[in-house]
């Protein structure tokens, strides 16, 4: 998988295997969890329940607007992966053109999907700074997660860095 830019305003991922496409398919089911650990790495009150005021006032005027936002990104993601096609040259692989403005969606909904797993996998900042341990097994998958998703999001800074 590589991405290219297009054009000005266009940047494609190339050559995208099947086992990719899945890992970008989970993107939403990533971020979207009621489990408990995920809710409290997004929506953390910010007084820790120190001035119930103003975790009041940040339930009732910040978080709607926040899940809003959330909601909002996935929903660009999601739409822009309905348009995964087949590479002619080789149909295994797949491609999909992004446009610029919506690499922000993706690089938050990227972002929140590694918050929820690393939430849910109580990753620290030292294993998702190690080289992939390797496994098969659903906490070694994550954490493959989190590093491809990482570096979707590196790409895609790149490129709004170079625009």
């Amino acid at each position: 998988m590589h991405i290219i830019r297009l054009n000005p305003k266009t940047v494609s991922l190339m050559s995208v295997e099947p086992f990719y496409c899945q890992l970008l398919h989970l993107i939403g089911h990533c971020s979207q969890s009621d489990d408990p650990l995920v809710q409290s790495r997004f929506f953390t009150s910010p007084s820790a329940g120190l001035e119930p005021e103003l975790d009041d006032d940040w339930q009732q005027y910040v978080l709607p607007d926040l899940r809003q936002i959330f909601q909002s990104a996935l929903e660009v993601v999601e739409a822009d992966l309905e348009t995964l096609q087949s590479m002619d040259a080789v149909p295994d692989l797949m491609r999909i053109e992004i446009p610029l403005t919506h690499l922000d969606a993706w690089i938050h909904s990227l972002n929140q999907a590694r918050l929820a797993l690393s939430a849910r996998y109580c990753f620290d900042a030292q294993a998702i700074d190690e080289p992939f341990p390797g496994g098969n097994d659903q906490r070694a998958i994550a954490l493959l997660q989190v590093h491809i998703y990482g570096m979707l999001m590196e790409w895609f800074l790149h490129e709004l860095d170079t625009d």
